[in-house]
């Protein structure tokens, strides 16, 4: 939250010179520098959540947290958890189910829509998949 008790929204990403923000095969490679990944953690820990497109979490994988020990430990002298909430949106939830839901130190949130077959929503855990069901207007079963 601001000063004022207003809630913002900080925007971080990596872009190649020509615009892009991955390779058009999208094969693993590191886009800036050490000093960009570590801007994007300090940035991290003075959030409360990421927000992560379904592509992501297919070609990735993996939660987004934060690298770095010191940084890590800032958060927690803060009071805030270890890493911030990872807020994924998939439209159909076409997600692997490994390694992204397995890192018990990331909370997650999953928003989807009515077109989400009723499976995929089963499949996700715990309470990620109450944030689904309730995201689409569902009840709880």
């Amino acid at each position: 939250m601001t000063p004022r008790g207003r809630s913002h929204i900080i925007v971080n990403m990596a872009v190649s010179v020509d615009g892009r923000i991955n390779s058009r095969g999208r094969e693993a490679f590191h886009l800036g520098s050490e000093y960009d990944r570590r801007l994007m953690d300090e940035l991290r820990v003075r959030s409360d959540a990421v927000i992560i497109g379904a592509s992501t979490v297919r070609h990735d994988g993996h939660p987004m947290v934060i690298r770095y020990a010191d940084l890590r430990a800032n958060r927690v002298n803060a009071g805030k958890p270890v890493h911030p909430v990872n807020v994924v949106l998939s439209s159909n939830l076409d997600l692997p189910m490994r390694p992204f839901f397995e890192n018990k130190d990331v909370s997650r949130i999953v928003f989807t829509t009515k077109h989400a077959p009723e499976a995929r929503v089963r499949r996700i855990p715990g309470p990620s998949r109450e944030s689904a069901r309730h995201a689409v207007g569902g009840g709880s079963s």
